[in-house]
């Protein structure tokens, strides 16, 4: 069933969503636009669960996506193909998911640099990092500096799950 949904405050970023409504496909999987699709399901109280209440079994997905989507931006630049804007939007949003996931939180994207500064599962100087993806987001320098970023948040997540796993906390 697809439905028009206005993009609430806290999620509207203009890289992400042109306009304030999008069309939304509720059986629609992560992978495709819009983006941040468990986000604006929240707003409707549709699902039990969302996936920053209990990520472990969506990481393994998560990073095959990533790695298909890294693979084909990798390619990309190799032959200096400048056609990379929907990759990369895919690539950054998919990192906002995972490092607001990782955290126990649903994306936030009005404000998000002042969040991220309160979040305890991140790379070192992620704000500043991000900030330059946004300014130049089809570059193949951001394309180098998400890719690390994927990488350091993925050590920092696998990181705090084994300390908490030995911690016998709730994972």
């Amino acid at each position: 069933m697809i439905e028009r949904k206005w993009v609430p405050d806290e999620l509207f970023h203009p890289f992400f969503f042109p306009t304030r409504s999008v069309e939304v496909d509720f059986h629609q999987t992560i992978q495709e636009y819009p983006y941040f699709i468990y986000e604006l399901k929240l707003k409707d109280g549709q699902l039990a669960t969302y996936p920053w209440d209990d990520l472990e079994p969506m990481i393994p997905k998560i990073l095959s996506f990533w790695e298909e989507n890294s693979q084909k931006l990798s390619e990309k630049f190799a032959l200096r193909n400048k056609e990379v804007k929907q990759e990369m939007q895919t690539a950054i949003a998919f990192y906002f998911m995972f490092l607001f996931w990782s955290n126990g939180f649903p994306v936030q994207l009005k404000d998000w640099d002042h969040l991220v500064n309160g979040l305890t599962i991140k790379p070192v100087n992620v704000v500043e990092r991000l900030r330059f993806i946004l300014n130049r987001p089809f570059s193949f320098h951001a394309y180098r500096q998400i890719q690390e970023l994927w990488q350091e948040q993925h050590k920092q997540y696998a990181k705090n799950l084994s300390v908490r796993k030995n911690k016998g906390q709730r994972i």
